[in-house]
């Protein structure tokens, strides 16, 4: 019992990091980041413009969407989007490049009030993306319109909120 009150301090940071991993790699797979990096897993830069410090949503569009609260990164070029997550919270999402031309989007309500956007892929149309309108605005912005909202539009006739 001594011994294993002498190593606590060593295992402990071992134990935590273990942990961590594990429910990180639990969190890619309940939001449907694995099921993206199956299709869209790349470690090109994109040398485009960054957008750091972003919040989203992910997951099949249900309930049981999982947060992930200003530790995302976008990148987006002519042609791609990239999402990354911060260092500390990357175990178990790696970075996906989706091409703009799969990027569907649809308009969404965020807690009935807030004007929304639900993004999905060609490749993976079961998982969402929910995230502010704003990002959709900055997408077209930073593509000089190549990618616009009202072309991603999954429902044409639904107006954008």
């Amino acid at each position: 019992m001594e011994n294993l009150e002498a190593a606590f301090p060593f295992l402990f940071p071992v134990f935590f990091a273990l942990f961590w991993i594990f429910i990180l790699s639990s969190l890619s797979r309940l939001s449907g980041w694995s099921t993206l990096v199956d299709h869209y897993k790349s470690d090109q830069s994109l040398n485009g413009s960054k957008k750091h410090l972003q919040s989203m949503s992910m997951g099949s569009g249900t309930f049981m969407d999982v947060g992930y609260s200003n530790i995302v990164t976008l990148e987006v070029n002519a042609d791609n989007l990239a999402l990354s997550l911060m260092f500390l919270f990357q175990p178990g999402h790696h970075r996906i490049v989706i091409p703009l031309n799969e990027l569907t989007a649809e308009p969404h309500k965020i807690f009935f009030i807030f004007n929304g956007v639900r993004f999905s892929t060609v490749k993976a149309p079961a998982i969402k993306i929910t995230t502010m309108r704003s990002w959709a605005k900055w997408i077209e912005e930073k593509t000089n319109g190549r990618w616009s909202i009202q072309s991603a539009l999954k429902f044409s006739s639904s107006p954008l909120m």
